[in-house]
């Protein structure tokens, strides 16, 4: 199973450019599955912060729980 990160790498080839933006802020709508949640993942471990959105607030809560996990916040 590839992760996020790999995956995110495979069609941008730029995953390693998103560490200029450390401590930038972006909002990720539709943040509950899908594009959206690997993209706040992705951004959140290169030190964005992430502001998530979405219907689903049982998934918007397990990705919270993630993204604290990995040292967001």
């Amino acid at each position: 199973s590839q992760t996020y990160e790999n995956i995110f790498r495979t069609f941008t080839g730029h995953y390693h450019s998103f560490m200029t933006i450390k401590g930038k802020v972006a909002v990720i709508t539709g943040a509950s599955s899908g594009i959206g949640y690997a993209t706040a993942l992705v951004l959140s471990k290169a030190g964005v912060k992430v502001a998530i959105g979405a219907r689903r607030t049982d998934k918007l809560e397990q990705l919270e729980n993630e993204i604290k996990k990995n040292g967001g916040f």
